[in-house]
């Protein structure tokens, strides 16, 4: 298994900050949808596909803000000297799941773990 090494953190400080611009440039598209939506409908089907879009701008926009703050997580454990280290095990995690998920925190014995537990309890 390969694993991350220090020689790889600027490219996935890049990576990361690259796609935390991206994820604010979402929330504020999602803000100013929310502040320019129009007040007044015409009928029933306006008002239906209006909640319809807006029901899908509050995920996406919940989702950037989850995905935002893993980010700065993971930019938090670069500076540490953390990244590319599990937070529940400490072992290494292998590097192809950083390269698909750079803000990984855990490997994927622990987050099959955490996944299993969190469709148990629901």
């Amino acid at each position: 298994m390969r694993t991350f090494d220090k020689t790889m953190t600027p490219r996935f400080r890049a990576r990361l900050l690259e796609r935390a611009l991206r994820l604010g440039e979402t929330l504020e598209h999602e803000t100013d949808a929310v502040r320019d939506a129009p007040r007044e409908v015409d009928d029933f089907k306006d008002v239906a596909v209006h909640d319809a879009q807006a029901g899908v701008d509050e995920a996406q926009a919940a989702h950037a803000a989850v995905e935002l703050e893993e980010i700065r997580a993971a930019l938090l454990r670069i500076e540490a000297g953390s990244y590319g280290l599990c937070v529940d095990c400490g072992d290494a995690i292998d590097l192809r799941r950083l390269e698909a998920l750079p803000a990984a925190a855990c490997c994927a014995s622990c987050q099959g773990t955490h996944e299993h537990a969190t469709t148990r309890h629901a």
